[in-house]
C-alpha cells in the first residue's frame, strides 16, 4: 500500500489469459518487455516458453511477421510468446494467468518444467491463476477464490498445495 504505482507495477511480469499482440516481428513483440534485449535474451526467453524451435523453423526467425494478433501463430504459440514476452520483463515476480491453456499435454509438460527450471535459475516469485492441476504442481501454496464479500472484498480459503512423493 507504501508503494507508488509505478513502483509496485515494477515488481511483476504479466502473462494474461489472452496475450495481445503486435502485427510485427517475433523481436518488435517481445521488445516491447524489455527493448534493450539483444538476440540472446530473446532466444533465451523462446527457449524457455518452448517457442524456440518453431521461431528457428520460420523463414525470418525473429524477424518472421505475426500478423495482426499473431494470426500467423496458433492460439498455443500465441500464448507461449506472451510467455516469453513476460520472462523478458526484468521483474522479481511473474505473474501468469492460465499459461498452458489450450497446450497439448505434452506441450504443456515442456512448458512447466521450462519455468520449473526458470524460477530455480533466477530466483522470481511465481503468481500462478490456473484452473488446471499440472500447472498447480509448481505452487507450494494454494488460494482458492469462493467468492466475494458483502463489501466486495475477494474471500479466500488457504489450501496447502498438493505434496508428491
Amino acid at each position: 500500500a507504501d508503494l507508488s504505482p509505478d513502483a509496485a507495477r515494477a515488481l511483476f511480469a504479466y502473462a494474461p489469459q489472452q496475450a495481445v499482440l503486435l502485427a510485427g516481428s517475433v523481436r518488435e513483440n517481445l521488445k516491447l518487455a524489455l527493448p534493450s534485449a539483444d538476440d540472446d535474451a530473446l532466444w533465451a526467453a523462446l527457449e524457455d516458453a518452448d517457442l524456440a524451435d518453431r521461431i528457428r523453423a520460420a523463414p525470418a526467425g525473429l524477424n518472421a511477421p505475426l500478423g495482426e494478433n499473431g494470426a500467423r501463430l496458433s492460439g498455443g504459440e500465441r500464448r507461449r510468446l506472451g510467455l516469453a514476452r513476460a520472462y523478458l520483463r526484468p521483474a522479481p515476480w511473474l505473474v501468469l494467468d492460465e499459461p498452458t491453456e489450450g497446450l497439448d499435454a505434452a506441450t504443456e509438460a515442456r512448458v512447466l518444467a521450462r519455468l520449473a527450471a526458470r524460477l530455480e535459475r533466477t530466483g522470481q516469485g511465481l503468481i500462478l491463476v490456473s484452473h488446471r492441476p499440472a500447472p498447480l504442481a509448481l505452487c507450494s501454496q494454494h488460494l482458492t477464490v469462493t467468492g466475494l464479500s458483502s463489501s466486495g472484498a475477494v474471500q479466500m480459503a488457504p489450501r496447502k498445495a498438493p505434496t508428491t512423493a
